[in-house]
């Protein structure tokens, strides 16, 4: 593990469709696991997903009877961290224009931000070139790390990374 690595973040999930991408973060993937029971899309009926570890290792889903995924293993190939940050930046660009969209102004408002100032609380990813300094940079905003306890996340969280309101 990367000296400073939030250690409860194990596994990236990027999400891409039609309109952006965005990150998640998990500890592992029984929490994975747990989230996604039920969830479905219905804006987005085309999603990709694309399953990491912390070190940019490519993982797969692991698929029991029914196609019903049962846990996430790590793939044949080396790390690719590199791909991870572009995924990662993309993802920050995504949910940074998704702000800046005068759809989503009234929700800001609810929350008391401004989109500038909803934008601002995005990490900052250029010139970064480290996985774990992404991470760390991220984890409020694609992980739990600014949920209360015993909530799933943040407001911000929900927005951010989920889009949803």
């Amino acid at each position: 593990m990367s000296v400073g690595l939030p250690q409860d973040i194990n596994l990236i999930v990027i999400a891409t469709s039609a309109t952006g991408s965005r990150a998640h973060f998990y500890p592992d993937t029984k929490s994975l696991l747990a989230a996604v029971v039920g969830l479905g899309t219905t804006a987005d009926a085309d999603v990709r997903v694309e399953f990491f570890d912390k070190q940019g290792v490519r993982m797969h889903p692991v698929v029991a009877k029914k196609w019903q995924v049962v846990g996430i293993a790590a793939g044949v190939d080396d790390p690719q961290p590199e791909i991870v940050l572009s995924r990662l930046r993309t993802a920050v660009r995504d949910v940074e224009n998704f702000l800046l969209d005068p759809a989503t102004e009234n929700v800001l408002a609810g929350m008391k931000l401004s989109p500038k100032e909803a934008v601002a609380r995005l990490p900052r990813l250029d010139g970064v070139t480290d996985l774990a300094e992404a991470i760390r940079r991220c984890d409020g905003t694609f992980g739990h790390g600014d949920a209360d306890t015993g909530h799933d996340g943040s407001l911000l969280h929900n927005l951010f990374v989920h889009g949803i309101f």
